[in-house]
């Protein structure tokens, strides 16, 4: 009877019903039917009904949402629940949904998805260095290795990633820089030496993903002849932690 009802009315009733009673209609339809209806509700009702759904249907719940309209179901869910429903997804979709999703949004779920899953993942998409996912993806590596190395940290800025830690009590400024290019590189450490702020902090880090170039080399020896205490770091993953920490100490010490 239900499954007869105009698709207007269906998703009346849904939004009429408490969401365990939504979720019972929901999944007792057609997959055809599920489609649709998924499809024309809100993602904060369609995140409501994944909670409250049977754990083994919860992926099939969210299987009938496009996959350009997960990101906005995902966000309505802690990060670490998204990722985990993601993780039990064929591969080509989940790529299909973080292609979608907003680069910063893609690299958290990534990130939180069960150990050697994002990594996998992120072989298999085969990003190039001018992808933003793959920007978003190493400032999240990047930050963590912050965190692993100091105490206190805070982001200082949420159009760049530039971050406030304590080492050995003393304020170091940390620019995550992200380059597609040795060039770009240039520009950034020059902008971190003459633009950034350096009041209140003992010192600047930048942790970049390329190779240092003798132009770099020169901007930080005339920073320093300024008087102004700057390193550049390069830092790929986990295995770089102790370089970056090294770098910490020469600093704060």
């Amino acid at each position: 009877m239900l499954g007869q009802m105009p698709t207007a009315q269906l998703i009346a009733i849904l939004k009429s019903s408490g969401p365990a009673q939504a979720v019972s209609l929901l999944l007792s339809m057609p997959a055809e039917r599920m489609a649709v209806l998924s499809a024309m509700l809100e993602p904060a009702a369609i995140a409501r009904m994944l909670v409250l759904a049977p754990g083994d249907r919860r992926a099939e719940l969210l299987a009938t949402v496009p996959a350009e309209r997960v990101p906005l179901v995902l966000r309505e869910l802690s990060t670490r629940r998204g990722a985990a429903l993601l993780s039990l997804f064929p591969t080509e979709w989940v790529e299909q949904v973080l292609r979608s999703a907003p680069p910063d949004q893609a690299a958290e779920l990534m990130s939180a998805m069960p150990q050697g899953v994002g990594s996998r993942l992120l072989e298999s998409m085969e990003l190039d260095s001018s992808d933003e996912l793959a920007s978003a993806v190493y400032e999240q590596a990047a930050m963590r290795s912050v965190a692993r190395a100091a105490v206190q940290v805070s982001q200082l800025d949420d159009n760049a990633c530039d971050l406030l830690a304590e080492v050995f009590g003393k304020r170091l400024r940390i620019c995550v820089r992200y380059c597609a290019t040795e060039a770009m590189l240039g520009f950034a450490v020059y902008h971190a030496a003459t633009e950034v702020s350096w009041r209140g902090v003992a010192g600047i880090v930048i942790v970049t993903n390329v190779a240092l170039t003798d132009d770099v080399a020169l901007i930080v020896e005339n920073a320093r002849s300024l008087g102004r205490t700057l390193e550049v770091v390069r830092w790929a993953d986990e295995r770089d932690d102790g370089v970056f920490k090294r770098a910490l100490v020469r600093l704060a010490g």
